[in-house]
């Protein structure tokens, strides 16, 4: 047996004397989980309490169990305890994680593994003025059952169009195995997608192998900003499907990953495109989009490689108001070098490369790291590179006190030569500038800066962590060779934004932004936004724009490095 679920009260009766793991043999893995502490308001209101207690679950000790490196009767490891505390506070249903080595007496040493719990709940809920108030709703539970798996479903009012109904599925321990299920399912207003993703993440650097198995399809109205046509779109469906794996070769701290992987997708885009309409979709009178992309179908057998160099540090007050966040230091690349398989019927004979670099040093009080995303083909027809994306953010965290925190960075996103329709704009909710959200001009390449100042200013007891920010961003698109693309002046904007985080410590934050754009032009306006995220898991995030159109044979470093 890996471990022992036992009771606090037992436990607090057992010798507790800390030591080191220095080699000592386990005589026994204790494993305690919590569920979220809430007290405060929760205390005082007898609904508020019982009702915080119904809706959670904690997390049963056998999930936590099989992402724990330690093992009873083998030696102990400051290496694995280490890995442990971090893999554990890497799963999103967990906030935090301590694992502590206590004497037993005798010449070995009893493990004990301490989780809290995030909160399970999934709510969302979209108001206006107008009729109908409620525009859209979200419900699910990040932590069913205490097992690890998360349902979540949505609905958003269609308008004249039909509503979008969305449906998510994860499950983080599939079999009991530390392998992830991930499905995500959609009804659009106009097409509808469906993905799935299983796979053997590569959780630490002791790991001596890992997998991944995907596959989607996609049937969507690809939109295209333009100030004189209003919002045109052009009709892409996408199939595809993905499998591989990789083997570690190195020792922990300093590796080389391995693999291989096969890929093939379809791409059928429309011939001419749509213009969305209040009445419906009517044909593109204008003819941009007649004939720009024509369909593909390509099969590739695929080289992974990958080099990591990095160790871990712990950190409060970067990405969330005092949550904990492991954040690395060193070098990691990954690389997929493809070449498409004339046989598979492919429409393409292309070479496909993508990588993967990230490179952090600082300290827990001063950070910096980069990240960069690109991909492209050569063709062997025509010698010369096409689909060719790139993405990354260069960011900076300051804190100058244990309260206070500066966090300043440049984001970048750019595509050209495209097979697939592609637009960037400053509107995308997660790329863009805040405060030009409903600005109808797109291009090819985006650069966005972006500044602000968090101060954690207090604490409801048992409640919430409570904050404030005040940020800047500053935006700029040009047109590249994208369709309708235009090249624009900066664009800023300035903020603030309302904080908290319930329970303290969670590293999910919610968040009331109201943003003031700088100029006055189309498109600009306040912008009010509420959202609740947990930013600490990722350094880079690519933009929904951007995201959609990438190769679905996805980089090394993606597939599962943390």
């Amino acid at each position: 047996m890996l471990a022992l679920s036992v009771p606090a009260a037992a436990l607090a009766q057992v010798p507790r004397t800390q030591v080191q793991c220095n080699g000592q043999i386990i005589t026994e893995v204790l494993v305690r989980s919590h569920a979220p502490t809430y007290g405060g308001l929760f205390e005082r209101s007898p609904i508020l309490g019982r009702l915080a207690g119904a809706m959670h679950v904690a997390t049963a000790p056998s999930v936590i169990e099989e992402f724990v490196l330690l093992r009873r009767g083998e030696r102990c490891s400051i290496l694995l305890r280490r890995e442990t505390e971090r893999i554990l506070r890497a799963q999103p249903f967990l906030a935090d994680a301590s694992v502590t080595a206590f004497a037993d007496g005798m010449d070995g040493v009893r493990v004990e593994v301490v989780t809290s719990d995030e909160p399970s709940v999934v709510a969302g809920i979209g108001l206006t003025t107008v009729l109908p108030y409620v525009r859209s709703l979200t419900l699910g539970n990040a932590n069913v059952g205490g097992r690890g798996v998360y349902v979540s479903g949505g609905w958003r009012h269609g308008g004249h169009y039909r509503d979008s109904w969305l449906a998510e599925y994860a499950n983080y321990q599939l079999f009991g195995e530390p392998w992830r299920m991930r499905i995500d399912a959609a009804r659009q207003e106009h097409g509808y997608y469906l993905s799935t993703t299983v796979g053997y993440p590569f959780f630490s650097d002791v790991q001596p192998r890992a997998w991944r198995v995907a596959a989607g399809v996609s049937d969507q109205l690809i939109p295209f900003r333009s100030p004189e046509l209003g919002r045109v779109a052009l009709g892409l469906r996408r199939e595809y499907v993905d499998l591989g794996g990789f083997v570690r070769l190195g020792a922990p701290g300093r590796l080389a990953l391995v693999g291989t992987s096969f890929s093939m997708e379809r791409v059928r885009p429309d011939r001419v495109g749509s213009i969305v309409t209040d009445t419906g979709v009517i044909g593109d009178p204008s003819g941009v989009l007649e004939g720009r992309y024509v369909p593909e179908q390509v099969a590739r057998l695929n080289l992974l490689l990958g080099y990591r160099q990095v160790n871990f540090l712990r950190v409060t007050g970067f990405g969330a108001l005092t949550g904990p966040q492991d954040v690395r230091r060193g070098v990691q690349l990954g690389v997929t070098l493809g070449q498409s398989l004339p046989w598979s019927g492919s429409s393409a004979d292309a070479t496909y490369a993508a990588l993967n670099l990230y490179a952090g040093a600082g300290s827990p009080t001063s950070f910096i790291a980069t990240e960069v995303l690109g991909e492209g083909r050569r063709r062997q027809a025509r010698d010369e590179w096409d689909a060719l994306l790139w993405s990354g953010r260069l960011g900076w965290y300051l804190k100058p006190h244990a309260h206070h925190t500066i966090e300043g960075g440049i984001e970048f996103s750019a595509g050209s030569r495209q097979p697939v329709p592609f637009q960037l704009t400053l509107g995308d909710r997660r790329g863009g500038a805040r405060g030009y959200e409903r600005d109808e001009v797109g291009g090819g390449t985006r650069v966005v800066g972006r500044l602000e100042e968090r101060w954690h200013f207090g604490t409801l007891p048992g409640t919430a962590d409570l904050g404030v920010a005040l940020y800047s961003d500053v935006g700029r698109l040009w047109a590249g060779d994208v369709p309708l693309g235009e090249t624009t002046g900066y664009r800023a904007s300035v903020g603030v934004g309302l904080l908290a985080a319930v329970p303290p410590r969670s590293r999910r934050m919610w968040r009331l932004d109201v943003a003031v754009p700088l100029r006055r032009e189309a498109g600009a306006g306040v912008s009010i936004r509420v959202t609740n995220e947990d930013r600490t898991r990722a350094f880079w995030v690519e933009p929904s724009d951007l995201r959609r159109n990438p190769d679905r044979t996805t980089p090394l470093s993606v597939v599962g490095w943390p």
